[in-house]
């Protein structure tokens, strides 16, 4: 075939499909390598730019960390989840608070996939003040559990005719 010889619309159809495959090669070889490497670049900047901020995430989530361990850590106890330790305790400061424990019944436990909630309730009666800082000691001071609720009630006692005050506590912790 001699280029000479081909028709001016021959010749455009050949330079167009050498122009395209010219073009193929070109993106194929050239292009093609350097706009991979242009995207490897923009995602290391992405992950440098992470990589500085890092630090400042971690703490961040450290600090939340905290703030949940701190809510959690209350009603996780595993330690403090004895049954009798609970029972001294709360006989101790019933006897130091002319408090009368009326009630340690059995603890009931909900479990689920993740985590076990133990729920004791417990019966004292006394004087509302009293009752109030027994209250205050389970929970706070000594973390036994969290006080899930709390019940008072007035009772009248039929052989002396006199009125006591019952609360019925509600204490439960969570164990994974």
């Amino acid at each position: 075939m001699n280029y000479k010889n081909l028709s001016y619309k021959q010749k455009n159809i050949l330079v167009i499909a050498g122009g395209l495959l010219f073009l193929f090669f070109a993106y194929h070889f050239a292009i093609k390598k350097t706009l991979d490497l242009v995207s490897l670049h923009n995602e290391m900047l992405s992950d440098y730019a992470t990589a500085q901020t890092a630090p400042k995430e971690i703490r961040r989530y450290e600090e939340e960390l905290m703030v949940m361990a701190s809510i959690l850590g209350n009603f996780s106890n595993e330690d403090l989840s004895n049954r009798e330790m609970v029972l001294a305790l709360i006989t101790e400061f019933c006897q130091a608070h002319r408090l009368g424990l009326n009630s340690f019944p059995q603890e009931l436990t909900h479990q689920t996939e993740d985590y076990n909630i133990t729920t004791t309730a417990i019966v004292v009666e006394g004087r509302y003040t009293a009752l109030v800082k027994l209250l205050y000691k389970l929970e706070y001071l000594e973390q036994v559990g969290r006080v899930a609720s709390v019940e008072f009630k007035m009772h009248k006692d039929r052989k002396t005719r006199r009125n006591y005050l019952a609360a019925t506590i509600y204490l439960q912790n969570i164990s994974s």
